[in-house]
Order: structure tokens, then sequence, then C-alpha cells
């Protein structure tokens, strides 16, 4: 997700308007600059066992457009793909499908694997989750890739874009 040339531009501007002896007009902006990108990339899910499935894939895709999340009954290694007969309905509570209790957050930035991701809602929820990426008006497991970061997996979503 790019920034917006509107918002550099207001951006930019306020910053010449600061002045200060201790730090630079430039420090601040990139000070500034990465907050912004650290809302637009770093997350964290909530897992509570009243949110649906879709509320977790709808989170998930705010920050990754072209990925989603889907959830399946059984567990799949890493390089493998999940059946569509095994896809879990996404109406579907979380206290209904998960299996490990404790952890409520998991922190998901787009320097983090797939496989890793996947294996942290295994080991943390119990769940079985697959990343999905869009590839023109289909959605592909991210079998073959699951060693990609979920930037990799999206800005390569945003290339087959139709």
């Amino acid at each position: 997700m790019k920034l917006s040339h509107f918002y550099l531009k207001t951006l930019s501007n306020k910053l010449m308007q600061i002045k200060s002896s201790y730090v630079g007009y430039h420090e601040i902006f990139v000070l500034l600059y990465r907050t912004s990108l650290s809302k637009l990339f770093f997350m964290e899910i909530t897992i509570t066992d009243s949110k649906t499935l879709a509320e977790v894939q709808a989170e998930f895709n705010q920050h990754f457009p072209f990925l989603k999340l889907e959830f399946f009954k059984k567990h799949h290694e890493e390089g493998e793909g999940s059946k569509k007969s095994e896809a879990i309905n996404l109406s579907k509570k979380i206290a209904d499908v998960r299996s490990i209790y404790g952890m409520e957050e998991l922190s998901i930035n787009g320097h983090k694997k797939v496989s890793t991701l996947e294996d942290e809602f295994f080991e943390c929820y119990g769940m079985n989750v697959q990343v999905f990426r869009k590839s023109g008006k289909a959605w592909l497991q991210t079998t073959t890739t699951d060693s990609w970061t979920l930037t990799e997996q999206n800005n390569e979503g945003k290339e087959h874009e139709i």
C-alpha cells in the first residue's frame, strides 16, 4: 500500500512549519513516515471466542488486500494444500474451531513468512489456516510460495490485478 501524494504533501507542509534546535527536518519526516508505515504494515489480530472467522479474515484482508485467510478442519504441512471440502464456514465463531487457549493476540507484519503465520495459528490456537493470494479473478493457495513473506505475496497479487 502506498501513501498517497496528497498525504505526503500535507505531511511535508506541516513538517516545514516545525522548527526545532534538537531535531532536523529530515529526522522528523523519517520518524513520521516510519510511524505511518508501521500503521499500514504492522497489525494485531485479537482472537476472541465471540469473533467469527469472517471477522478475522476481514481484519487480515484490510492490511493485505490481495491475500486472504481460509480456515480448514485438517492441518497441512508446509508446501501442502488444503482440500476445499475441508474448509470451515466463515460464519463459525472462534470458540467453535479453536482447540488451544491462552494467547489472545497475534502480531502480523509484512516480513512474516506465510509458513510462519500458518504455523502460529496452529501452534497458538489449534486453528488450521491457509493463506490464499489473488491472481486475476481467482484465489490461489500459496503452497509453492509458503517461504515468501506476506508483503511479497501481496505484491505478487497486486501485479496480477485485472
